[in-house]
């Protein structure tokens, strides 16, 4: 979808929202609803890299579809672990799950900084499985671009030859407004559009939880030092990698015709020694995973839709002693020549692609 056409919608459905050039031509277009990055594109008249729900393509389809789905697209930040905010009833997990109102569509602000966009909300969430009780928090979020992280090697112009580039830093702060036991964590989501490769570079010694439907075996198949998730959109599962056994970057390769290819790299900040609390709905006190990837299961007439490529940040609570974290989870973007961007991923990846 383009962004004439998101915006057109947004404008027309009276929601709050903001375009921000980037450098190289490129636009970011953030919405108030949900605290989204809803588009990323590489030029004005380029298509979204990052998926949206279909129904904003008009005013009068996304009216109907946000009066009972939260579900828009996008990059979002929501609150982790779902296990506990998500669902009331881990042993009927889709009986009882519902996304608190709080978090999405949530009571955010949207401020323009100038380069920067910040989105800021209070919310109170209820817990249930892993604790019980109502915790309070606060969460400031700040984007602003980055440069390219190849810009200091030798031969740079010759490494990205053909090959445009955008980055973004999206620092979250989480904290807890009163003194609680209640685990909380930030969470990062980015929608992706089916057809591409996830590739997450992970120890050979790999430890996975299934949390949702019949994985792949390449979800769990370490090759060449990395898994290499097919995102198709028409199959619904997930799964969590544990932050021990994998790296702080993954990356989504994808085909986007007439020769090229973009790459979307996730940098984040993976700690082993903190503590990452979702837990599969069927193994409660599993918990560690600091990455998980959803896959989804296509629409109501079983075409593709989307995956997710997810980071988590470091949990807090008054139990753990760390009443508030601050993560940086920046997103790379290229595109252009698909064996360029492809030897783009190789040295940022770090494994063969």
């Amino acid at each position: 979808m383009h962004l004439a056409t998101l915006v057109q919608t947004l404008r027309d459905c009276g929601e709050a929202h903001l375009v921000r050039s980037l450098p190289g031509g490129w636009r970011a277009l953030f919405t108030q609803r949900g605290a989204r990055m809803l588009g990323l594109f590489p030029s004005e008249d380029a298509p979204n890299l990052l998926w949206t729900h279909p129904s904003l393509e008009s005013a009068l389809g996304f009216r109907r579809h946000i009066s009972s789905q939260w579900n828009i697209g996008g990059e979002r930040i929501w609150i982790a672990p779902e296990i506990q905010f998500n669902v009331a009833d881990r042993t009927r997990f889709w009986e009882t799950i519902d996304i608190p109102a709080a978090v999405d569509p949530g009571a955010y602000t949207l401020s323009d900084l100038g380069e920067a966009v910040q989105f800021e909300a209070h919310m109170a969430l209820d817990a249930f499985n892993i604790a019980a009780g109502t915790v309070h928090l606060a969460i400031e979020r700040t984007i602003q671009p980055v440069p390219d992280p190849l810009r200091k090697l030798p031969g740079y112009e010759a490494i990205t030859h053909g090959v445009t580039f955008a980055g973004l830093a999206h620092d979250v702060t989480l904290r807890q407004t009163a003194a609680s036991p209640i685990v909380a964590e930030a969470w990062n989501l980015v929608q992706l559009p089916a057809g591409g490769t996830l590739i997450i570079p992970c120890a050979e010694a790999l430890y996975a939880a299934d949390y949702v439907g019949v994985l792949p075996r390449a979800a769990t198949h370490v090759d060449r030092g990395a898994v290499r998730v097919a995102i198709t959109g028409d199959h619904q599962f997930k799964l969590g990698y544990a932050a021990a056994c994998v790296g702080s970057r993954m990356g989504y390769l994808r085909d986007i015709g007439g020769g090229n290819a973009s790459l979307l790299l996730r940098q984040f900040s993976n700690d082993p020694s903190a503590s990452y609390t979702e837990e599969p709905p069927g193994q409660p006190g599993v918990n560690g995973f600091s990455v998980h990837v959803y896959n989804d299961g296509g629409d109501e007439d079983g075409l593709p839709t989307f995956g997710e490529m997810e980071a988590s940040g470091r949990a807090i609570s008054s139990a753990l002693g760390r009443p508030e974290s601050a993560d940086t989870f920046t997103l790379w973007a290229y595109v252009g020549p698909a064996e360029t961007v492809r030897e783009i991923g190789r040295l940022l990846l770090q494994v063969a692609l």
